[in-house]
């Protein structure tokens, strides 16, 4: 995704604020989220060690308030969420990290036939993305238009390998779309079936879910807002609703939505090991070099490297909203922050920057 994961996907630092006294806590990242609300965004929400604050707004019609606790398409942190599922299986032996996608998947998609799940997990598949089709799609087409995963492959069928797998990195939700397929052959049941029997039923997340027709986020949900797009980028000018839409285009690698605690919870319950074995967690946390120099990526997790110190999690864009999720590698101390607006004027992404970093450097204080 080149101009989008840039515009899509960057919510990572932060360092405006002067450092939080011990003890203060979300709401001593109030003046980090109230710029990123002055720099276009309707609202930010931050969650630190467990306390939440919020600002702006929910909806910019009703003018109703932004809370800490409102539903918001989390992108792809569900990617964490797949790779859990994908792992638990190769702990029962029903998938093999070393399976290729010609094997588990015939003809599915031809130029990844020799990608295995490992490949595919930490983004050295060398499959090619492109998510602007869809993103067009929900801005000048059918919103509620439910993509197959055929359609979603076929956006890149015709294209070729960015490199030979295993032998560079690339960032493609198109690896998690195999991803899903490879568990939903392996199980014989919806990749949603299976998220929520190992995953949402056990941990108790009560306001997680994974639609794909479904266009609505549930009761208690923000609105998510994003300037226009044309073919070469966001266009300037007032942001628009972009609520409601089926995210099928996302599926296992983006369709999930959620809140901030639950977001923590399952974070913390995956690095304290209440998901997965520790040998399967120390293969989540193997990693591999990518193109920011400070982040390294693992099977579904990142591994970033800060001023703070050493965190793990993910990011996630969608259309509407943007997320960032980071915990001590022990689950202890946690930092999230997430605004309801994606894509949005480039001072959001920066003023999203500087209150990821406070909120990593309030962690644990």
């Amino acid at each position: 995704m080149p101009w989008l994961r840039l515009h899509l996907a960057a919510l990572l630092g932060v360092a405006a604020l002067l450092p939080a006294p011990a003890g203060a806590g979300a709401a001593s990242l109030r003046p980090a989220l109230h710029r990123v609300v002055a720099a276009g965004a309707p609202g930010a929400m931050a969650l630190v060690d467990g306390r939440a604050t919020a600002t702006g707004l929910a909806d910019l019609r009703t003018r109703r308030r932004l809370r800490a606790g409102d539903r918001v398409r989390i992108g792809s942190l569900t990617k964490s969420f797949t790779a859990v599922v994908a792992l638990q299986l190769v702990g029962e032996g029903r998938l093999e990290l070393d399976d290729t996608v010609g094997e588990r998947l015939p003809g599915i998609l031809p130029i990844a036939d020799r990608v295995t799940l490992r490949e595919l997990l930490n983004h050295t598949s060398g499959i090619p993305d492109d998510v602007m089709p869809p993103i067009l799609g929900v801005l000048h087409g059918n919103p509620a238009r439910v993509w197959t995963h055929a359609d979603v492959l076929g956006i890149v069928r015709d294209e070729p390998l960015r490199f030979p797998p295993g032998t560079g990195w690339a960032y493609s939700s198109m690896n998690y779309v195999l991803v899903g397929l490879m568990i939903e052959q392996a199980t014989g049941r919806s990749l949603e079936h299976e998220l929520e029997q190992r995953i949402v039923h056990p941990l108790g997340l009560r306001h997680t879910s994974f639609p794909v027709r479904d266009t609505r986020l549930g009761r208690g949900a923000a609105h998510g807002y994003s300037l226009d797009v044309g073919r070469d980028g966001p266009v300037a000018g007032a942001l628009r609703d972009v609520t409601r839409y089926s995210p099928s285009f996302a599926w296992a690698a983006g369709n999930g939505v959620s809140t901030l605690r639950d977001v923590a919870r399952f974070y913390r319950a995956l690095l304290r090991r209440k998901l997965l074995t520790p040998r399967l967690l120390h293969e989540a946390l193997t990693t591999v070099p990518t193109s920011n120099p400070r982040r390294r990526n693992g099977l579904g997790l990142a591994v970033e490297k800060t001023p703070t110190g050493t965190f793990v999690g993910h990011d996630g864009d969608i259309l509407g909203f943007s997320i960032e999720a980071l915990s001590t590698p022990d689950g202890r101390h946690q930092a999230i922050v997430a605004t309801n607006a994606k894509l949005a004027p480039p001072a959001v992404d920066h003023a999203l920057d500087e209150a990821m970093d406070a909120a990593l450097e309030t962690a644990g204080g």
